[in-house]
């Protein structure tokens, strides 16, 4: 729902210069939607300060006159009291037929509203209200119904809205239900819930809601207070938004049946540090893991073949990434501000990076790309990246790289494939990011600012992806993981 939510506020960004009503009447601003039988909607006053000077409390008439003609008020229309921080209390008259989309949307202080017989549509989040803690039907509505301040269809097979601001911290799934949307994701007092056992459609444990057979985790409760959570085998999907702001959660421990992370499944989980992504993992949504401000570390597995836009965006402690090479294409702002990234290193399997995928990554101080065809870029793809950082690129196709636009800003370097000297022993070799050491020699292993990350004499060893200098007694060789 909030992905639609933002999709809506830029819209009326795009469209404010326009902005425009038919007639004011009173204190409220209307379209007419039918001009032979004299019908209209209340609308929006404007985008900025959205009828500010309303009193607490509003009345929508059933009538309005306008240049002498009488109009029937049946509807209120797109956004129509979007952010009207000064509504407290709605009375919505009989002659409304639609509530559309967004039309109560973060009135701040509205706590309960009553929808009357004569409704027959509702819009996607006209009611995702902060503070509303219940939304009643009037009992003679065709179309919708309530039960304890939730709202239904008639039949209660859908639950189309659990009020955000109920104080409940509880609440059980009637067994009727057989569909809803995502209309748990921000109410911050839940911290179970339940399902009644002969619900067909849906299940829980430990007070988190699943599909049916579990295969589907659809929420995790945001109030919940464990720092730890293991997701269950069966589950292969997380469904978006399904941990979304669940800023206790310190780690997650994801089963190797998971095929898909959806949009925005752990976005603004503050204190998640760590986030283990398995091999089976095939899809990371839209902002997956955006403002993950704990997260200092990822591995993305080589099932995944394409990072989508701002998956792990403003991850503001994240220091190491692991991509693996399978993908094809990092998404739009990806890793966008991610001011503590040092370093980066992109397969060769990688086509194309997209805009802002790494904009305000200040911190980089090198990157390798491997890709022997470089990379398609945008203009804001490393925007606020230093060029003066050394790229390391393949030796074969440095002369490309320096003709190609974006890339010829940066400090080109080229480099082979594996160790690029012979004066190590032979018995020491590196391959796919694995150094073989069979004879247990010791060895020092350095990075590129002359830091020791090892000093020891293991036969197998595993560094992250980069560049490095390797020392073998008196050889000293530079060696790409």
């Amino acid at each position: 729902m909030k992905t639609k939510l933002l999709t809506f506020v830029i819209a009326l960004i795009t469209a404010v210069s326009a902005w425009a009503y038919d007639f004011k009447s009173g204190d409220l601003c209307y379209n007419i939607t039918g001009a032979t039988n004299r019908t209209v909607e209340v609308t929006r006053e404007s985008y900025g300060n959205n009828y500010s000077s309303l009193p607490g409390a509003v009345t929508i008439p059933e009538t309005v006159t306008y240049n002498g003609s009488e109009y029937s008020v049946k509807g209120i229309g797109d956004g129509a009291f979007y952010s009207c921080s000064a509504l407290t209390q709605i009375s919505i008259p009989n002659s409304v037929t639609i509530i559309d989309d967004f039309a109560f949307a973060e009135c701040s202080a509205l706590t309960q509203v009553t929808i009357p017989n004569s409704v027959t549509d509702i819009g996607d989040g006209a009611f995702d209200c902060p503070s509303l803690t219940e939304i009643n039907v009037e009992s003679s509505n065709t179309a919708y119904s309530s039960e304890n301040g939730v709202l239904f269809n008639k039949d209660k097979t859908t639950l189309i809205q659990y009020p955000i601001g109920k104080k409940e911290t509880s609440y059980t799934i009637p067994n009727s239900v057989t569909s809803m949307g995502q209309v748990f994701s921000d109410c911050k007092a839940l911290t179970e819930i339940n399902v009644e056992t002969g619900n067909t459609a849906y299940s829980s444990e430990n007070g988190v809601l699943f599909n049916k057979d579990k295969s589907l985790l659809i929420q995790y409760p945001i109030g919940k207070k464990e720092t730890s959570y293991t997701i269950p085998n069966s589950v292969t999907g997380i469904i978006g938004h399904a941990f979304r702001g669940c800023s206790t959660l310190a780690q997650v421990i994801i089963s190797s049946s998971m095929t898909i992370i959806s949009d925005q499944a752990f976005s603004g989980c503050s204190s998640l540090t760590q986030i283990t992504i398995p091999n089976s993992v095939t899809r990371i949504g839209y902002n997956a893991f955006s403002d993950c401000k704990s997260l200092t570390q990822v591995t993305i597995p080589n099932s995944v073949t394409y990072i989508e836009s701002g998956a792990f965006q403003n991850c503001s402690a994240l220091t190491q990434v692991t991509i693996g090479n399978s993908v094809t294409y990092i998404g739009n702002y990806a890793f966008s501000k991610c001011s503590a990234l040092t370093q980066i290193s992109i397969p060769n399997s990688v086509t194309g990076i997209g805009d802002g995928a790494f904009q305000g990554c200040s911190a980089l101080t090198q990157m390798t790309v491997l890709a022997t065809e470089p990379p398609s870029l945008d203009y804001y793809t490393f925007f606020g990246v230093s060029r003066n950082i050394p790229v390391y690129v393949p030796d074969e196709s440095l002369d490309t790289y320096k003709v190609t636009e974006i890339w010829n800003e940066f400090n080109l370097w080229g480099i082979s494939t594996g160790i690029m000297a012979q004066s190590l022993p032979e018995s020491i070799t590196v391959s796919n990011g694995i150094l073989q050491n069979p004879q247990a020699l010791q060895i020092g292993i350095y990075n590129l600012q002359g830091s020791i990350i090892y000093s020891g004499n293991a036969t197998t060893l595993a560094i992250q992806k980069g560049i490095y200098l390797v020392r073998c007694g008196e050889a000293c060789v530079k060696v790409m993981f």
